[in-house]
């Protein structure tokens, strides 16, 4: 405990990358391999996070490998999530431009990340209920979604603008879906 930091946070800032935190409130805790948010309400210009994340690295200079060395947890409480903001500190989804709200709990690194029991709403019309994994982030047309659906919904635009690759699929067996 001699390489923790612990504080109370209620702060506003800009940092350095140029993310713009006009509300950070949170109990904080860091160490050389942890930075943790708890009781956490963030506003950006373009996201709002609840709850709880935490990000867990082998030491701070893994923040330079972000999207492969920094392990992610948060629990999500109704939280609105911009790829913008993400792409601060993951510059190869800069230009996804998707704001999703989500309510359940994240894990795992930008290249392999985990949902459990979450509420997603991405893009007009679709939403996931359910468990989800995604390897192979930031490149959505090499990367392998899996889905446990309670409840799944979208629409073929949707789909597609999420998933480009889609857009070639000319026939699609049903069959193979049972």
């Amino acid at each position: 405990e001699n390489d923790t930091l612990k504080a109370s946070v209620n702060l506003a800032t800009k940092e350095r990358s140029g993310l713009n935190a006009q509300v950070l409130k949170t109990e904080l805790r860091i160490h050389p391999k942890l930075m943790e948010f708890s009781q956490l309400y963030l506003k950006t210009d373009r996201s709002e996070l609840k709850d709880y994340f935490a990000m867990k690295y082998p030491s701070m200079a893994s923040m330079s490998d972000f999207i492969h060395a920094v392990t992610m947890n948060g629990h999500f409480d109704n939280s609105t999530i911009s790829s913008d903001d993400i792409a601060y500190f993951a510059p190869t989804i800069k230009d996804w431009n998707r704001r999703f709200i989500i309510d359940g709990t994240v894990s795992g690194t930008v290249d392999a990340l985990n949902g459990t029991d979450v509420y997603i709403n991405a893009g007009n019309s679709t939403s996931l209920n359910g468990n989800f994994s995604i390897v192979g982030l930031p490149d959505i047309n090499k990367a392998f979604i899996n889905v446990e659906a309670k409840d799944l919904r979208t629409t073929y635009a949707d789909a597609a603008s999420l998933v480009p690759s889609i857009k070639n699929v000319t026939a699609v067996n049903l069959r193979q879906l049972s």
